[in-house]
């Protein structure tokens, strides 16, 4: 068990940049520098000094791939904390641009570090960096547009667009609230109002913004049928960015939205059903759909080329896997959890520049390709509770790029070693059939931060698994509902440390523990993290030696035996304790379904035997019965006859 609270998300864990040169590079304005980056990758860059009086540019070009741009309020020499992104442009797919203003909120004169983020396999790009000393200002016919837009959205509640509101009450320009991007002839190339309660049907006034490339309403109150927010769109010839997320919008998706050459559409968190519509393949620009938490229905139709995102998670999908992906040649992260999807994984399924797959909550099954975890850009695969069985391919770690590998509540067999997996920071198999010792399997693994194995007929002692690993950054280590046996070691100290700053999980509940515990943590550390809800330990449910140290008073449900002498399970034995361990190979379910054929032909044998014999005595009950009346008419003929002799008329 691992609490949600605990869990790492795997968004930071595949966002999570390295800084391919660590020293940072200085670009005077008005000049350009062009790179190259793979996935996770950073360049570091400053701006010279900025004053007050002055409008930073910062343009990020894609000619390749996708790369995300970060800007903070100084130079830095690592990559910059989501947290300190003051300002970004990671609206998805296509050029970046951030316009940064002494009005808003974090601007201080000097000099701004800037990062630029590579997110596909091989991402090429040109930044450049402008000032302007000029104010920028609308254009009289979107000022009246964005006018209309207020007036339809804001005015109908108190509570909605207080932070627009506010902005107006302060005199700020529509052009300098932070997120949007006038160009200095005064047409609006970036529209950025979120979660700031607009409420009404998404705005015609939008058309009149004739250069917009980027409108994003996310978390709003915009409703209406798609169909007729495609009308609008359609007269939006510049727009290469649609992001409608977490708002009203209803009906079906239109294949009208794919007339523009738009580049990213979000249309998650919405109220949409329907189907995928197969004119999908067709949108030759699309390269981001994001329907994720609708209502859609179906399965996926075949994918455009260009595609490099698609996410459609939480949804009704159903139907067997969907073979369409290798055709996506750009094909980079591909989310479907939580929906219908049936059947196996075929060998070949994705593209060789896939590098997320997220299926978790279907109904898949069947055996893991071999060729799954040979992708040479997969950093993340999440496949938990779905019906895989089998042992996991021998070269799921040969080589490997994972960061995180998600398998809980399958059937699966076993766990490869783990030599090569110096990237992994997740890996979560509980809930499976795995067995083996695993006294080496985790050397080398430096970056690992969450270890989960529970429930499983994982074998070996303790002291030795936790003596020859390296796991020194793990915060969850959860081997509960195993067969290890030993002693709990003072070396679990160095696995999991306390700390008053990050929570940290130690589960090695009911496993075949036993011998003295020794003293896993100070009184003093314990003040500091325990009672504070940083650290918790189980260690229910072994075979500890009494007297337990003075120090575990506060674990819960601790015993401690005269005798702690155990015998530790065979691996059947323990795996005949778990409900998904029912075997599930080809060769049995063939012998299930031969059986279940021969009952049904004894059956039908045994039906058709008694219908013979129900006929065959049918048929003598009617013989006899004709013998009767045959008798029965002669006995009264011969009466006839008698009454005749003895009663004459």
């Amino acid at each position: 068990w691992i609490p949600k609270v605990w869990r790492l998300r795997s968004t930071s864990l595949s966002q999570k940049p390295i800084v391919r040169d660590p020293s940072t590079m200085e670009l005077e304005f008005g000049t350009e520098d062009r790179g190259s980056l793979q996935s996770g990758e950073t360049k570091l860059y400053h701006t010279p000094g900025v004053s007050y009086d002055q409008d930073l540019e910062i343009h990020l070009i894609v000619h390749k791939g996708n790369a995300d741009l970060y800007v903070n309020p100084e130079p830095l020499d690592h990559p910059p904390s989501s947290a300190f992104n003051l300002w970004k442009g990671d609206y998805g797919s296509g050029d970046e641009l951030v316009f940064i203003s002494s009005q808003h909120n974090g601007f201080k004169p000097g000099k701004f570090g800037v990062s630029v983020v590579g997110r596909a396999v091989e991402s090429e790009w040109t930044i450049r960096f402008d000032v302007f000393n000029d104010t920028r200002s609308l254009n009289e016919e979107e000022k009246e547009a964005i006018e209309e837009i207020f007036e339809l959205c804001c005015e109908s509640s108190s509570s909605s667009c207080r932070d627009w509101k506010a902005h107006r009450e302060r005199k700020t320009e529509f052009c300098y609230i932070k997120g949007n991007f006038c160009t200095q002839a005064g047409n609006v190339d970036t529209f950025d109002i979120q979660s700031d309660a607009l409420d009404c049907p998404f705005p015609i006034q939008f058309e009149s913004l004739s250069k917009l490339r980027t409108l994003q309403l996310k978390s709003n109150q915009i409703s209406g049928a798609a169909s007729s927010i495609a009308e609008v769109v359609t007269g939006m010839s510049s727009l290469e960015r649609l992001l409608i997320a977490d708002n009203k919008v209803t009906g079906e998706f239109p294949c009208s939205f794919l007339d523009q050459p738009i580049h990213s559409i979000d249309l998650s968190s919405n109220e949409l059903r329907g189907r995928i519509p197969e004119c999908f393949s067709n949108a030759a620009s699309l390269e981001e759909l994001n329907l994720a938490s609708n209502r859609m229905e179906g399965s996926i139709p075949a994918l455009p080329e260009n595609l490099s995102t698609l996410t459609a998670s939480d949804n009704y999908l159903s139907g067997p896997f969907p073979d369409v992906f290798r055709s996506a040649k750009s094909l980079s992260s591909i989310a479907l959890a939580r929906n219908k999807f049936n059947g196996v994984i075929a060998p070949g399924a994705f593209p060789n520049t896939t590098q997320e797959i997220r299926l978790a909550n279907n109904a898949l099954s069947g055996k893991l390709p071999d060729d799954l975890f040979q992708l040479p850009h997969l950093r993340i695969f999440s496949g938990a509770f779905n019906q895989f069985f089998g042992d996991l391919p021998s070269s799921t770690f040969v080589g490997s790029k994972l960061v995180l590998l998600d398998l809980r509540g399958n059937q699966l067999g076993s766990l490869p070693e783990l030599y090569n997996s110096a990237n992994l920071e997740y890996l979560d198999v509980a809930m499976n059939c795995m067995t083996g010792i695993v006294p080496t399997a985790f050397k080398g693994l430096e970056k690992l931060q969450i270890l989960n194995m529970q429930e499983n007929a994982f074998s070996g002692r303790i002291d030795i698994l936790v003596s020859e690993t390296d796991l020194l950054q793990l915060r969850v280590l959860n081997i509960s509902f195993n067969a290890f046996s030993g002693s709990m070691p003072a070396a679990v100290r160095k696995i999991v440390k306390p700390s008053n700053t990050t929570r940290l999980v130690l589960d090695v509940s009911n496993n075949y523990l036993n011998g003295s515990l020794p003293d896993l943590f100070s009184r003093e550390e314990l003040a500091r993290s325990a009672a504070k809800g940083f650290l918790i330990v189980n260690l229910r449910n072994n075979v500890f030696s009494c007297p337990l140290p003075s120090d575990v008073d506060w674990i819960q449900d601790l015993r401690c035996f005269e005798n702690s002498e155990v015998e530790v399970p065979t691996t059947s034995e323990v795996l005949s304790n778990y409900q998904q361990c029912i075997p599930q190979t080809t060769e049995e379910s063939s012998i299930s379904s031969g059986a279940i054929a021969g009952i049904v032909l004894a059956f039908l044998f045994m039906c058709i035997v008694l219908l013979s014999l129900g006929y065959v005595a049918w048929q003598h009950h009617k013989a006899r019965k004709q013998h009767y009346l045959m008798n029965l008419e002669e006995h009264i003929e011969l009466h006839e006859q008698r009454s005749e002799t003895s009663y004459p008329r």
